[in-house]
């Protein structure tokens, strides 16, 4: 990697953080697939944080108050299972539920009708639907139930701070607080946030580094020196996403509290936004960076011309395999050449120094054909029970009777957007899909995608893949 190279990998990622979030939201996270959670509970302790905000936990706690609370949670859970089952009527959905939860899902796939750029259904503005109803009765009938048995109206919440003369703009502290103006919506109080780790934000920087690096670094000795590099120009990839899916999971969250965690991503991003800018300003200069990793020096060129000149000559002996022949990239004038294109002395080459990868005698039965990507499914599903019986340790599911780890399947490797592996999976759902985070008794410990995940890599690592994704299908 050559520092020019690495310099236009960050104008172009620089480039492209600095656009808005908006067109990334509609045309690509909301497309994907979309996953919305509801637990009474879980949305009960949302509304604490907005009592809190306006100084009014006192009422939170009356008994009173909880039984209202409780009601319309309620109410909202079973709004959203009626409107689910209207769903399935116009395209595929999985919806699991029971008497205290709702998870609905609704898959990436192609709307026939639609001319956009992506053409894909708008999953996130589409499961919004499940809930936004009665959600804004639930927020008007809390209004008006505190109004008349404690005198105290809700009132809508704005950005906490204060207004810097010398910098000319107001200066937000991330908080929210109690404005003047009457909630009449239930955003006011409670907005579809997504899980923590998969915001807008976390993901669209994910998929821009992606991207670029894709583009320009294809092998993983490249993708390795790229991220060393960043390392010694002090760039902190915190704030990427870093999960084995690229789904979204909304839930209902607190205003005051999505707003908050809105504000810090903002902050994390800044900051990325300062790093990116302060090393293309480093590289701009062309003063030498200590530990910046480069292209093959003139000696490792040599070296590696050799040694490919020795293995090339094996390649044509007859039941000889030879491990690895060296890739060999000329700079734009190599050191062996004249202006003219002339071919001038090259300086000796100590054949005796180089060392020479050892070459292997295949068996009679062996055969040399590369897998494809989708062959490797009946290698994982040969070696998946055994490996997740292992991991069956706590704080993860343990092992008991087998049932669990023999019922994990892989069932395809498709391609995401971005074109890595995306391995599919499925396991017996009844009874431990209950311990997926957002159901019953849901545990980010106990979550058997987790546990799957981590097998499915584990095995992973004989392959050498690089980079993919499982999901659960």
């Amino acid at each position: 990697m050559s520092r020019s190279s690495l310099q236009a990998f960050l104008v172009s990622l620089e480039k492209d953080l600095s656009k808005s979030s908006k067109a990334y939201r509609s045309q690509t996270a909301d497309r994907r697939t979309n996953h919305f959670v509801f637990l009474p509970r879980l949305f009960i302790q949302e509304i604490k944080k907005e009592f809190e905000v306006r100084n009014i936990l006192a009422l939170f706690g009356k008994a009173q108050v909880q039984k209202h609370l409780e009601d319309g949670a309620y109410k909202i859970l079973a709004a959203c299972q009626a409107n689910a089952k209207t769903f399935k009527k116009t395209r595929e959905v999985i919806v699991v539920s029971n008497q205290h939860f709702i998870k609905v899902t609704l898959n990436e796939a192609i709307n026939p009708k639609s001319n956009a750029e992506n053409p894909n259904f708008d999953n996130f503005t589409k499961l919004k639907k499940l809930y936004t109803n009665e959600l804004n009765s639930f927020v008007l009938g809390l209004n008006s139930f505190l109004k008349e048995e404690y005198g105290r109206r809700l009132n809508k919440t704005v950005k906490d701070g204060y207004y810097d003369k010398e910098q000319g703009r107001y200066i937000s502290s991330g908080l929210m607080k109690e404005g003047k103006t009457e909630v009449d919506k239930g955003a006011d109080l409670v907005e579809g946030g997504h899980m923590e780790g998969e915001g807008i934000l976390e993901s669209r920087i994910a998929d821009a580094i992606d991207t670029a690096v894709n583009k320009n670094y294809t092998s993983k000795a490249k993708r390795e020196v790229l991220m060393s590099n960043l390392q010694q120009l002090g760039i902190d990839l915190e704030i990427v996403r870093n999960d084995s899916t690229e789904d979204f999971t909304i839930t209902a969250e607190s205003r005051a509290g999505n707003q908050k965690a809105g504000f810090a991503s903002a902050q994390a991003k800044d900051k990325l936004m300062r790093q990116l800018r302060a090393a293309i300003e480093r590289l701009n200069n062309k003063t030498p960076i200590a530990g910046l990793k480069g292209s093959d020096s003139p000696a490792q060129r040599y070296e590696k011309k050799a040694t490919k000149a020795v293995l090339t000559k094996f390649t044509k002996v007859k039941g000889v395999t030879v491990s690895k022949i060296p890739k060999v990239k000329n700079s734009t004038r190599s050191a062996g050449t004249s202006k003219k294109g002339k071919l001038t002395k090259n300086p000796a080459l100590n054949l005796g120094k180089v060392a020479v990868p050892k070459v292997k005698l295949p068996s009679p039965k062996a055969q040399k054909s590369p897998y494809s990507i989708a062959s490797y499914i009946g290698i994982f599903n040969q070696q998946l029970p055994g490996v997740i019986a292992k991991n069956m340790v706590p704080p993860a599911l343990q092992y008991q009777t087998g049932r669990f780890a023999s019922s994990v399947r892989v069932t395809d490797i498709a391609q995401t957007a971005q074109g890595f592996p995306s391995v599919g999976y499925t396991y017996m759902r009844n009874p431990y899909e209950t311990f997926e985070q957002g159901n019953a008794q849901g545990s980010v410990n106990r979550d058997p995608r987790k546990l799957i995940d981590k097998s499915i890599r584990e095995i992973a690592t004989q392959f050498a893949i690089g980079r993919f994704y499982t999901r659960r299908v």
